[in-house]
């Protein structure tokens, strides 16, 4: 039975589950640990798609070649005429006047064409000429993500790479239909022109033509919090080179109740019942989940543990101390350097189904060990004590032992 539990752990127990947690919290201040009802991975669809557009760029114009249009504009075509005004020869009329063909802003006829006049108007000399731009699209609400909320094309995934076990959003019969994405765009084109270096280049006329590439997945997490529709986070770039934990979209109810960003995206109606199935489909399984489930995460002693339900708030909480844990191993570490001052912390893992354990301690040496693990937790683990230490007997004096010699390296 015990290498059947430490096998059990080792799929299925994921430290990055519980600092995904802990670094939302703290991007969102106005959650709490105690708000959380259920925290559990998933893979979540992002579209890419490539639009294709003709832009035109503003310059400054030479004044004599403004000069020479504003003439011809008024219907002065005669070559005689400009170079006695301007007191330039005429030949030097005529290669202005090849020039500004050349632009697109005189016809064959010596009339003005429509990017000519747009460029009188203007008083700046434009070029136009045809781009293309990809972009990442939130394939359940059909809205293309700005530069800060994109995420690192390596963390997009095809569902054959990604790992059983974890959900995924179904996107299918969702918004990522090239001609619904391209109403999207083209609804109100100037918003996106507004938005300078969000969305499209500033300087776009007109959208050309819209390709759907794919549609990959990324890992995100869905969080159900307290009389709220779930919502999904994931890792985007942020700015300045620092990843942020954004949602992809919330209800309204929990933007208003908890504030989680400025503005967040709204939800669209298909989003909402796509995320809701896979919630309810992890909710069953999680109701589940009794006290005898956190009893196989470690090798307790029973006689030092309290587990159970609180029925007012549904949580699985686990009262430890400085004696429940016969042996060592990473749960039991983790478990320990998530204790906060005041003796309490959370833990989560994939055998949980989404379930977030409330830990409990009123042990000093317990709180004051967790104190010391997070000044030296990450060196510890760096240099694999806990892994070579895993199953023996006095874990809290080996961990003690791991701090000392960290300390001394210092």
């Amino acid at each position: 039975m015990g290498n059947d539990q430490k096998k059990s752990k080792e799929v299925f127990y994921s430290p990055y589950d519980a600092v995904a947690l802990k670094n939302i919290l703290e991007h969102n201040k106005n959650i709490t640990a105690e708000d959380v009802k259920q925290f559990f991975p998933v893979y979540y669809p992002v579209a890419c798609i490539e639009i294709s557009m003709t832009e035109r760029d503003f310059e400054d114009f030479d004044f004599v070649n403004m000069t020479v249009l504003n003439m011809l504009a008024l219907k002065i075509t005669n070559i005689s005429i400009i170079s006695d005004t301007l007191g330039l020869s005429e030949t030097y009329i005529k290669n202005v006047i090849k020039i500004l063909s050349g632009y697109g802003y005189v016809d064959k006829f010596m009339g003005i064409t429509q990017i000519g006049m747009d460029s009188m108007e203007s008083q700046k000399k434009i070029s136009v000429h045809s781009s293309a731009q990809k972009f990442q699209v939130d394939a359940l609400n059909g809205r293309i993500l700005k530069v800060e909320e994109t995420m690192l094309e390596k963390n997009l995934k095809k569902p054959s790479k990604t790992p059983i076990g974890i959900p995924h959003i179904d996107y299918r019969g969702a918004s990522v239909e090239e001609s619904e994405i391209e109403t999207i765009i083209r609804r109100n084109p100037q918003m996106y022109l507004q938005e300078r270096g969000h969305y499209l280049n500033i300087n776009v006329d007109r959208i050309d033509d819209i390709k759907l590439l794919s549609v990959d997945y990324c890992k995100a997490y869905m969080m159900k919090l307290q009389s709220c529709a779930p919502v999904v986070f994931y890792m985007a770039k942020g700015n300045n080179r620092f990843s942020v934990w954004k949602s992809f979209g919330v209800d309204p109810g929990f933007a208003e109740k908890y504030s989680v960003e400025e503005e967040p995206a709204v939800n669209s109606h298909m989003a909402t019942e796509r995320i809701s199935q896979v919630y309810e489909s992890k909710t069953i399984k999680a109701h589940e989940i009794t006290t005898d489930k956190i009893l196989e995460l470690c090798d307790f002693d029973i006689e030092n543990i309290r587990a159970f339900v609180d029925r007012a708030t549904d949580k699985l909480i686990l009262h430890i101390n400085s004696d429940s844990f016969r042996t060592l191993s990473r749960t039991a570490f983790d478990m320990i350097s998530y204790l906060s001052e005041e003796g309490t912390g959370f833990f989560i893992c994939h055998n949980l189904n989404g379930r977030v354990i409330e830990i409990k301690t009123e042990d000093d040496k317990l709180i004051e060990l967790a104190k010391q693990l997070k000044k030296y937790g990450k060196k510890i683990s760096k240099s694999k004590h806990i892994e070579n230490n895993s199953g023996c007997r006095n874990p809290i004096e080996k961990i003690k032992e791991a701090i000392s010699a960290a300390e001394e390296s210092d």
